[in-house]
């Protein structure tokens, strides 16, 4: 499953998306996977620094939407 050049697995209503731009925050994720449908959570993991360590998790309020 790909969003744009982005990866991601499906774990449930739960998503790891990998491939993210090292500058990508929260919003950034929210804005780009709410377009599929109601986002509940989503979390970009950072380091120390509060940069982007390339991946994150979405959690959609349906499976269908995941």
């Amino acid at each position: 499953m790909t969003t744009g050049d982005k990866k991601s697995v499906k774990l449930g209503h739960q998503l790891f998306v990998k491939g993210l731009p090292r500058h990508w925050q929260h919003d950034d994720l929210f804005n780009q996977f709410s377009k599929f449908g109601t986002v509940v959570s989503c979390k970009v993991s950072v380091d120390g620094t509060y940069t982007s360590r390339g991946y994150g998790f979405v959690e959609m309020d349906s499976e269908a939407n995941a």
